[in-house]
């Protein structure tokens, strides 16, 4: 049977096998999800043009690190060339163990960082680039965030997502925020984001998606935002909020490894090192990325409501409380949030909170059990109580208090 043309492997005409130039921005040794080690850097072969460079050789690591340090020319041999899906006008270059690099002079350009390219536009995303493209470097506003994360299983490994929408001053487009880079924005503040990329989903509209890659840096704020409309504004920012008794709640606790982005199957918080379960690394157990997840059930005027709620939900009330030492111990976190029974949550539509704060008791409540004993019954019928009644006789509390 013959193969679908668009599953093929495209390679350029072009039949060289080497570049010439200077090599930037060498990345740490990282390891795929099919436990292949590799680095990536950037290859310039001219005033201004740069290529994707994917090193499946961890060995040469070090020889591209000096190269890039010194900024020494270099000729690149043994190289494959294909057609990049950044920029379909341009090529990747993918180096392997046969790959060496050469020491040359009169190399006819000065060297210079990428980063010096001028910044691209939302517009100029939205008319000029296809989906798949690298996106090196956009400064923009953050007009509009997704309430709640979403919690995404890919290959073995827990992501949290979270949607939402940028602008600078030609246009809006949605980016799509995972993992540690969803704490790195707030709403209305502008940032510097780089290594984005694109991405078409259904119905054709362009979207932007961070990756592993991405930096996102404060930016003074812009001026001349693009003017927003309903089409960036999300479903759930019609959130509803409810009081009532924590009368059940479970919490799932899980690590990932940062080489491999697998879930492990066995970790202990107690333990100062850890082994991957899947990439075999022994690496710093606080090296691995902690997810939360939760289910909890507040009881409220005799019906009991069911929320979910994700790591960002967790954390921010854990630092609120003061009480962040909790994450690392599931079982005294979920005796905490038990123990203080009465709580404010607020959701989204999908019933998944993107707030909690403890509901402090009323103040006409609080001067009632100042003094229990000043109300004490008098008549003689008055003191044939139930045990019913007795329940609802406040005493003096003697008990140890809740974890903090």
């Amino acid at each position: 049977m013959a193969t679908s043309p668009q599953h093929k492997k495209i390679k350029l005409e072009n039949t060289e096998d080497h570049v010439t130039g200077y090599i930037h921005d060498v990345s740490p040794v990282k390891t795929s999800v099919k436990n292949t080690k590799y680095f990536n850097a950037s290859v310039q072969t001219n005033h201004d043009e740069f290529h994707h460079s994917v090193v499946f050789s961890p060995e040469k690591h070090t020889t591209f690190v000096q190269a890039a340090t010194n900024n020494t020319p270099v000729k690149i041999c043994n190289i494959t060339k294909k057609l990049s899906f950044r920029d379909p006008a341009s090529f990747d270059i993918i180096c392997t163990t046969m790959t060496n690099l050469q020491v040359v002079n009169n190399v006819p350009f000065p060297p210079k960082q990428q980063q010096e390219q001028s910044k691209i536009t939302i517009a100029k995303i939205n008319t000029d680039l296809a989906p798949n493209q690298h996106v090196h470097c956009l400064d923009a506003q953050v007009c509009s965030l997704q309430a709640a994360t979403e919690q995404i299983t890919i290959r073995g490994g827990d992501n949290e997502m979270r949607e939402s929408y940028i602008a600078d001053s030609t246009g809006t487009i949605k980016l799509v925020l995972w993992n540690t880079n969803i704490s790195a924005v707030a709403l209305n503040n502008s940032y510097t984001f780089t290594n984005l990329s694109t991405r078409q989903y259904l119905g054709g509209k362009k979207n932007l998606t961070t990756t592993r890659n991405t930096t996102i840096t404060k930016i003074k704020d812009l001026t001349n935002i693009h003017s927003t409309t309903s089409d960036t504004a999300f479903d759930d920012e019609h959130l509803s909020t409810l009081v009532g008794e924590v009368t059940a709640i479970s919490i799932i606790q899980k690590h990932q490894c940062k080489l491999c982005h697998k879930n492990q199957t066995d970790f202990d918080n107690k333990i100062f090192r850890h082994r991957c379960t899947t990439c075999n690394m022994l690496q710093s157990s606080s090296a691995y990325v902690t997810t939360m997840t939760g289910t909890i059930i507040l009881t409220s005027n005799n019906e009991d409501h069911k929320f979910t709620f994700t790591t960002p939900t967790i954390m921010a009330y854990l630092k609120a409380e003061h009480i962040t030492h909790l994450a690392n111990n599931v079982q005294k976190l979920e005796a905490h949030i038990f123990d203080t029974t009465n709580f404010e949550v607020t959701s989204n539509s999908a019933n998944t909170i993107t707030s909690i704060k403890p509901q402090k008791p009323s103040s006409t409540s609080h001067e009632d059990n100042k003094n229990p004993l000043s109300t004490a019954p008098t008549s003689a019928s008055a003191l044939q109580m139930t045990d019913d009644d007795m329940l609802d006789v406040p005493l003096e509390d003697h008990s140890l208090p809740a974890l903090k």
